[in-house]
């Protein structure tokens, strides 16, 4: 007979396997790992799934491919701690993978903590989002706001609560040392927000009018990739390439690929549309504002920010006052190292090997989602049919209840 065992006391020697799908991932990956300590006892072994990413320091592998060929990686099913920066159907494999290998090739099973987090700002589908994650042994959320919401659908689901407000993953912690502070203004570009030449090319040109605007002031774009170059995030048009185009490079905007924290250091003020990098800036206390010149849609994310308090025109920037917000307390956290210290020493529960109680009957997890969808005025239809898809697929596709009901009642 099999004996399920899970880790309850870290050895001697702490291994940890840290997998990631893409960069955002990787740098919450850093991150984590980075409040874990510099102790000698820690081994880390780095995977991705990306073919973009991989390097000497961070080996390639194909989980669907090696959960069906039933081929794990050692460092997979021989850790203490996996840390999976992966998207749903990613980390749900291998959660699926690890323990049915674990459990197939051992007689006294040590099964590796699972450990799961997001790489940016949860708002678009989020009930979706957090529902991937329950099959984790432990889920790190971002902030107060998705903690409390990740913990009513766990216990309406699953019914336990496997997560802990850690914050968020991407923020790293702010400079220990002084950095002379040379740009007016940064502008974080998107890959993908605004998305047409269109939206991209009068952007540009908000972007141009404060240029005129405030002739003293040092303005730069931090670039996500410039055309051409190999990006895990598809980058059509080119914020600098428009610019360009427009003025011959003369608009008195600067673009730069660099370091997105080290140019927020050296920042006054930081605007974007709707990236997850001004959880940065805002955490480390600089002035931040989303921007609404070319409109608040759901599809990028910025109606998140209608209540923030920092929504505001582009050419208002410089004339505001700037403060911490009501909103700010909610939705930024700087990730918090005794979270970590529980993860490295916490006994674990037995684990979940799928979501039961999803379905329309349960009045708990309806009003879950009812409730929050008055409060942030989203379809509660629409939400609870995508998270009910959402988890039959992970039941079904992947931890394929039907086959063990079918085998069950052919005994």
């Amino acid at each position: 007979m099999v004996k399920h065992v899970l880790r309850d006391n870290w050895q001697q020697e702490l291994k940890i396997t840290v997998i990631v799908a893409h960069d955002a991932y990787l740098k919450g990956a850093h991150n984590i790992c980075r409040l874990l300590g510099d102790q000698a006892n820690i081994q880390v072994s780095w995977f991705t799934t990306s073919k973009l990413l991989a390097s000497h320091d961070l080996s390639y592998i194909d989980i669907e491919n090696a959960v069906r060929e039933k081929k794990l990686n050692d460092d997979l099913v021989q850790a203490d701690m996996v840390i999976a920066g992966l998207g749903g159907r990613g980390l749900n494999k291998l959660i699926y993978g690890i323990r049915k290998f674990v459990s197939k090739s051992y007689d006294n099973i040590t099964f590796p903590k699972i450990i799961g987090y997001f790489p940016g700002v949860l708002h678009l589908r989020i009930f979706e989002s957090l529902a991937t994650r329950l099959l984790c042994d432990q889920v790190l959320l971002n902030c107060e706001r998705d903690y409390f919401l990740y913990r009513k659908l766990a216990l309406a689901t699953i019914g336990k609560d496997n997560g802990l407000m850690f914050g968020a993953p991407w923020i790293s912690p702010p400079p220990t040392t002084s950095i002379p502070q040379d740009i007016d203004l940064l502008f974080v570009e998107q890959s993908v927000v605004p998305e047409t030449l269109r939206d991209r090319t009068s952007l540009i040109k908000c972007l141009i009018a404060l240029a005129r605007q405030h002739p003293s002031w040092r303005i730069v774009v931090a670039l996500r990739a410039r055309k051409g170059n190999a990006s895990s995030h598809d980058l059509k048009y080119c914020l600098e390439e428009i610019s360009q185009n427009l003025l011959a490079g003369e608009g008195g905007v600067e673009f730069v690929i660099d370091d997105i924290d080290h140019l927020i250091a050296r920042s006054h003020r930081i605007a974007t549309i709707s990236s997850s990098v001004a959880y940065t800036s805002l955490a480390w206390d600089k002035e931040t504002w989303f921007i609404r010149d070319l409109g608040v849609n759901k599809n990028w994310g910025n109606d998140l920010f209608k209540r923030s308090g920092y929504m505001v025109w582009l050419h208002q920037i410089g004339d505001l006052v700037f403060s911490k917000s009501t909103w700010c307390s909610r939705f930024v956290k700087l990730p918090c190292p005794n979270i970590i210290n529980q993860l490295k020493y916490a006994k674990n529960n037995h684990y979940v090997d799928s979501i039961p109680r999803f379905n329309v009957t349960n009045m708990r997890l309806l009003w879950v989602v009812f409730i929050f969808c008055l409060k942030n005025f989203k379809n509660p239809l629409v939400e609870m049919r995508d998270l009910l898809v959402t988890i039959r697929n992970i039941n079904g596709r992947i931890y394929r209840l039907k086959e063990k009901k079918e085998n069950i009642n052919k005994v």
